[in-house]
């Protein structure tokens, strides 16, 4: 019914950002929310442009059929990081029509951080439509408590799996399905996830962390659901780039691996990121993206992710988690 999104991109140091909104229905008390979010927590938003309609960029042209002649101004807050939009001076938005505005970050803060640090312009839209169908009420899936992903106590045996599902109420923070932490297994993996504001892409980050040293080797297989595929090239290692505990809110694990993990797609369409050698309380994180099948409705649909993480521990860590048979045994009587 509605379509919104933000295109980015970057020159200098300067993040540019089209914030885009439109509907294909009448729409009423329309707001759009746009936040800035970087990994130092600093940076803020310059002041917006005036919005023009209909929406350019790449738009669909069925948000184009009308348009709006009663725009109004976007407001940055005192924080410098939010900007909330009413769109319209009566808050409404005639079916088929959009609008655009353009916004500019200053990145300065992010130097050192490396070149492909990541800025982020969240946007929500929210407002009723009058749709011209019934609609029935839809059951919101559930997808149960998070399952303890570490399977054993010896070997490197792990599981992961999360689902993407805008039906969800906060559902970048939900759908968690298998996932290791340090209350239930000996270090962290999880599929964090989002999704653009329009639906077209779906974005996952995997932090990975081991309490115990583990042999080069360790592969961590990534399967997608059959109704979205993963992006080729859109994988990006991001080790070190950020702490680990901003992502996981967990302690603990600052020691980075002993190398480079190595990442690419089989015939199957299976993401397979092959571990160095990593010490003990180390991490790496990573980054990609897919899309989702043609046809599917993205803000209906849920897209899983299913993995492992299969591996060996080190003789050293092996005999700490008293892994090890006694070449020795005393005897007994």
């Amino acid at each position: 019914m509605a379509g919104n999104g933000i295109d980015g991109w970057n020159t200098g140091s300067t993040a540019n950002f089209r914030v885009v909104v439109g509907s294909l229905y009448d729409a009423r008390d329309v707001q759009a929310t746009v936040t800035y979010e970087s990994p130092t927590d600093q940076g803020e938003f310059r002041a917006p442009g005036f919005p023009v309609s209909p929406a350019g960029g790449a738009t669909p042209q069925e948000f184009k059929a009308v348009t709006l002649t009663n725009l109004v101004q976007p407001q940055l807050q005192e924080d410098g990081r939010t900007i909330t939009w009413d769109v319209t001076e009566d808050r409404t938005l005639p079916g088929g029509s959009s609008s655009h505005f353009m916004v500019q970050a200053e990145t300065s803060h992010l130097v050192g951080l490396g070149p492909d640090t990541p800025i982020e312009a969240n946007l929500v839209l929210t407002g009723e439509w009058d749709v011209p169908v019934e609609c029935e009420d839809e059951e919101i899936p559930d997808y149960g408590p998070t399952q303890p992903g570490d399977l054993a106590q010896c070997e490197l045996d792990w599981r992961v799996a999360a689902t993407i599902d805008r039906r969800l109420e906060d559902y970048s923070n939900n759908g968690y399905r298998w996932a290791v932490h340090p209350d239930n297994g000996k270090g962290y993996v999880n599929a964090q996830h989002w999704m653009s504001g329009d639906g077209s892409t779906v974005f996952w980050r995997v932090p990975f962390a081991t309490e115990y040293a583990i042999e080069e080797g360790t592969q961590i297989v990534l399967e997608p659901g059959e109704n979205w595929s993963i992006n080729p090239g859109s994988f990006a290692d991001r080790t070190g780039d950020f702490t680990f505990q901003r992502f996981t809110g967990v302690d603990g694990y600052e020691e980075t691996a002993g190398g480079v993990a190595s990442y690419q797609i089989d015939d199957a369409g299976r993401l397979i990121v092959t571990l160095p050698a990593m010490p003990a309380n180390s991490h790496v994180l990573f980054t990609f993206n897919g899309t989702p099948a043609e046809g599917v409705d993205p803000l209906r649909t849920g897209f899983d992710i299913d993995g492992t993480v299969k591996g060996r521990y080190t003789e050293e860590s092996l005999e700490m988690l008293d892994c090890l048979e006694d070449p020795d045994p005393e005897p007994t009587d």
